[in-house]
């Protein structure tokens, strides 16, 4: 009999000592009404300390303990446990090792009161490495829809159940099977279901990975799994929902590419073994109506096509060829990239947006007056599949853009490209800083990435530049590094370098000069401005320290003024380090 409480949380507990007082805790600390909150442990016969924690907190929860006589096996019964005997109007379901953020059962109670939800969900975190499911807990949804939802990929029961519908429609854990039978559980409810809301304002549930905790690797004989599979696949069949092929479709989907299943020829190595499985794979596969083919991508309507005809050895080998990526040919499809395997069972193909992640290496640099010369790899290819790249310079706003395709190339991995300053005159009409991007192309796909972050050692100080000359007005050129590690070029107008005479042989047009500014390279061309007149100069030796730079310049013609200069300005024509 339902009593006044609004949520029963249920815990099915086992040798929980070192654990369970987190998750006691945090019901506790539950921003919420407690009186209207049981919590309901079933305890498996532990035999630690599981009971002792627990009783304390009889004191401050309205907390009822129930002990089997005998230990069941697996959580199924002390769940079934918790159906039966609740009184609250809803169940939440807590591991005994999880807790729960404090405004879950507040949130949860607004959501109920202003949609009627039956099921909820609750957005979840992982803790000590453990996964959780992400895709469906984009946003906070009144109600979703079993097809156009990802909510079929989370079939945990540590979600949020009505009590009326669980017993109305004799919905229990399977207690005959040991393995994925809270997926039918919650397959069924979901099933029955008229509202179902998603909660993911926050992180609601935490899922915990203890040591030594390894049931998901657990072995699980196929007849068992495989029964399971086929009991959701009956109560889909079996359910009142219309669009039935539709929820057919989503499930095969989660199954094929996220369950046991997966690339199960890839892992099981005993050929008996791999056979059994099969096997039972066939005969699920043979309880899949073909109108649910429709409904799914290419490749699993080719493992699909093989289970039902008992073809293990193409099974294997499109298995094998989609794990190693092993295509016959490519092709784009709107935004998306596909690569094609032929095989008996028909045409296979692999969206591969989510596996095309390259490491773009900036390899070798190359500065000098003229030219920006980069050497760029690509790595992580998908094998075969050929980009053809393209550096994009974007001025700092992005409103605009230059395009630069390679110089040359070595294979299809190795790439140079030049930028040159004197074809690309747009870098230099104003101040301005670019941002290096790569672009790869593949008929209509294309993919941009910020560049510079992976790189081999740049041979230049972040200060080194060059000098160039747009519209009679001289610029620098420098490239450098960002916060965030990738390359961009700042452009800026020129400035002359102040440096002080040392020595001063205008006979021999020869002087030597101390300055702060970066190093300059050997032989390079240089100007004096010495008051109003202007001389040209060659850098016939220079030496760096810690404090400054000092150069000795020769003159290409004669200056008559005797007297020692005490300053002179420096146009930079290079800033190199010197070689």
């Amino acid at each position: 009999m339902i009593s006044n409480k609004r949520f029963t949380i249920g815990i099915a507990a086992y040798n929980a000592e070192a654990f369970i007082s987190e998750g006691l805790e945090s019901i506790a600390n539950q921003q919420f009404d407690l009186s209207k909150v049981e919590v309901l442990i079933v305890d498996d016969c532990s035999t630690d300390k599981t009971i002792e924690i627990i009783e304390p907190y009889q004191r401050t929860l309205d907390l009822r303990l129930i002990k089997l006589p005998e230990n069941s096996g697996g959580p199924g019964k002390p769940r079934n446990t918790v159906i039966k005997e609740a009184q609250g109007e809803f169940i939440l379901f807590l591991d005994a090792d999880d807790y729960l953020h404090p405004d879950l059962l507040r949130d949860a109670e607004t959501m109920i009161e202003n949609h009627q939800s039956e099921v909820l969900l609750f957005k979840m975190k992982g803790v000590n490495g453990r996964g959780v499911p992400k895709s469906m807990f984009q946003e906070t949804a009144p109600a979703v829809d079993l097809v156009a939802s990802k909510i079929i990929y989370t079939l945990s029961p540590t979600k949020m159940f009505q009590t009326k519908l669980l017993r109305e429609h004799n919905i229990y854990f399977p207690v005959d099977l040991k393995s994925a039978e809270d997926q039918l559980f919650t397959m069924q409810a979901y099933l029955q279901a008229k509202t179902i809301s998603v909660l993911a304002e926050k992180d609601y549930y935490y899922l915990v990975t203890r040591e030594g905790d390894h049931m998901s690797a657990a072995y699980v004989a196929p007849d068992k799994f495989y029964l399971v599979m086929k009991k959701i696949m009956q109560a889909i069949y079996e359910s009142d929902r219309e669009n039935k092929d539709s929820i057919a479709a989503v499930f095969v989907k989660r199954h094929f590419m996220h369950s046991r299943t997966t690339n199960f020829t890839q892992k099981i190595a005993d050929p008996q073994e791999k056979t059994e499985w099969f096997a039972q794979l066939n005969d699920f596969a043979l309880q899949i109506p073909t109108t649910v083919d429709e409904h799914l991508p290419a490749n699993l309507q080719i493992l699909l096509s093989a289970g039902r005809a008992l073809d293990l050895a193409a099974y294997e080998d499109f298995e094998y060829r989609i794990t190693n990526q092993l295509f016959d040919a490519f092709t784009v499809k709107g935004t998306q990239i596909f690569g094609q395997i032929q095989t008996a069972h028909g045409l296979g193909e692999q969206n591969l947006n989510a596996y095309i992640k390259p490491v773009i290496s900036i390899t070798k640099f190359d500065l000098d007056a003229e030219r920006l010369q980069l050497e760029i790899e690509l790595g992580d290819m998908i094998k075969g599949l050929h980009f053809q790249p393209e550096i994009l310079l974007y001025d700092r706003n992005k409103t605009e853009q230059i395009t630069i395709p390679p110089q040359k190339q070595h294979g299809n991995r190795t790439f140079i490209f030049d930028i040159t300053f004197a074809e690309h005159a747009q870098l230099l009409v104003q101040k301005k800083i670019w941002d290096f991007f790569l672009t790869l192309h593949f008929q209509r796909f294309k993919l941009t990435r910020r560049i510079g972050k992976v790189r081999e050692p740049y041979p230049y100080s972040q200060k080194t530049s060059i000098l160039t000359t747009h519209a009679a007005v001289q610029k620098t050129i420098r490239p450098y590094f960002t916060e965030n590690d990738f390359l961009s070029l700042q452009v800026a107008d020129a400035k002359h370098i102040s440096a002080t005479c040392q020595e001063w042989r205008p006979f021999k047009k020869q002087c030597t000069l101390q300055l702060n500014g970066a190093p300059y390279k050997l032989n390079a061309a240089v100007t004096l401005q010495l008051q109003d007149k202007k001389f040209p100069a060659v850098i016939i030796q220079a030496e760096e320290s810690a404090d400054a730079t000092v150069i000795q310049l020769q003159l290409n013609k004669r200056c008559w003024q005797k007297a020692h200069p005490t300053h002179i300005e420096l146009s930079p024509l290079l800033r190199l380090p010197i070689q």
